[in-house]
C-alpha cells in the first residue's frame, strides 16, 4: 500500500483576498487505483471554492491535477 497526497488550493468565492489549502491522505494499492479515489473525492464546500487539487506520490511529484477553468463557472480541466 502506497501513500499519496491530495492537496487542495482554494479561494474565496466572493472576490475577497486569500488563499487556503486543505490536503487528504490516499492510500492506495496502485497509482490508478489512486488517481481513482482522487477523482471520486468530494471537493471542498463553503466560501471558499476550488481553485486546482493536485495527487502527489511520497516523492512529491505530481501524478494528477485538476484546475478550475477561468470564466466558465463549475468547469474543471484535468491535467
Amino acid at each position: 500500500m502506497q501513500t499519496y497526497r491530495l492537496r487542495y488550493e482554494l479561494h474565496f468565492s466572493d472576490g475577497r483576498s486569500g488563499i487556503g489549502f486543505d490536503t487528504v491522505t490516499i492510500e492506495a494499492q496502485t497509482l490508478e487505483d489512486a488517481i481513482r479515489q482522487a477523482k471520486a473525492h468530494p471537493l471542498p464546500e463553503g466560501p471558499m471554492r476550488l481553485s486546482e487539487a493536485v495527487l502527489m506520490n511520497q516523492a512529491g511529484d505530481i501524478i494528477w491535477s485538476l484546475r478550475r477553468e477561468d470564466g466558465i463557472p463549475g468547469a474543471y480541466k484535468e491535467g
